[in-house]
Order: structure tokens, then C-alpha cells, then sequence
């Protein structure tokens, strides 16, 4: 893992969780260059970067970005990863909840029908949002 990833990924979703998106979105973006410019492109760490900053634009309600991250870095944890991993399961409950916020309901099910899929039989559901 690169350290200087690691330090800003966490950095900028501490600032998330505090709500100063803006500064999110700045520390988000360079995590994801320093991913990309130190790892493959499948890599899960620049995959998680997508995630992340998805994560911050959905927050900004900035869709039309967060939905292009979100479909890549799903994309890339069901390649590298397999269908059955938890971030995958993350990543579609992350599709979905941005799909909620945007009344895109009919796009929602589907997602949740997959995210069921993936859950281990003795697994507890758990809410996808709120």
C-alpha cells in the first residue's frame, strides 16, 4: 500500500464525515492520481479511490460524476475481486444509494436484488440506506 494514498484516502473522508466536502473532493482527486499513477488500473486501491470520491460528489449532489465512479469501481471489484467480496457488495449499496437520492427507484431494485444475492445465507440484512 502507498503511504501517501493511504494518508490522503483518510484524509479526505475524515473530511467527509465532518461535511467539508470541498476539501474532500480536492484530497479524493489526488488519491486517485497518486492510485493511478503508482498501480495498475484494476487495481482495488484505485477502485476504492473511485469510491471514494464518488462517495464525496454524491454528498455535493454532484450524480451525473459520482454514478460514472461508482459503475467503474463496481466494475473493477467484480473483476479483480469476484462477485461474492464485500466491497463489491459496498459498491452496489453505494450505486443504489445514490440512485435513491435521485428517485431513480426502478434502478434501485435491481442493485438490491444483486446485493441480496451476494449475502451468506446465515448473514443478518442489513438496510441498504437510512
Amino acid at each position: 500500500m502507498n503511504i501517501e494514498w493511504a494518508k490522503l484516502s483518510d484524509e479526505a473522508m475524515s473530511l467527509y464525515r465532518q461535511g467539508h466536502y470541498h476539501r474532500a473532493v480536492v484530497l479524493a482527486k489526488k488519491a486517485l492520481q497518486v492510485a493511478e499513477q503508482a498501480l495498475e488500473p484494476n487495481h482495488p486501491d484505485v477502485a476504492l479511490s473511485m469510491n471514494n470520491l464518488a462517495t464525496v460528489y454524491r454528498a455535493q449532489g454532484q450524480y451525473a460524476q459520482a454514478e460514472l465512479l461508482y459503475q467503474r469501481s463496481l466494475e473493477i471489484f467484480e473483476k479483480v475481486l469476484g462477485p461474492d467480496h464485500p466491497d463489491v457488495a459496498r459498491s452496489i449499496n453505494n450505486l443504489a444509494m445514490l440512485y435513491h437520492n435521485q428517485g431513480r427507484y426502478a434502478q434501485v431494485e435491481p442493485l438490491f436484488v444483486h446485493w441480496r444475492s451476494l449475502r451468506r445465507p446465515s448473514a443478518p440484512i442489513i438496510p441498504m440506506w437510512p
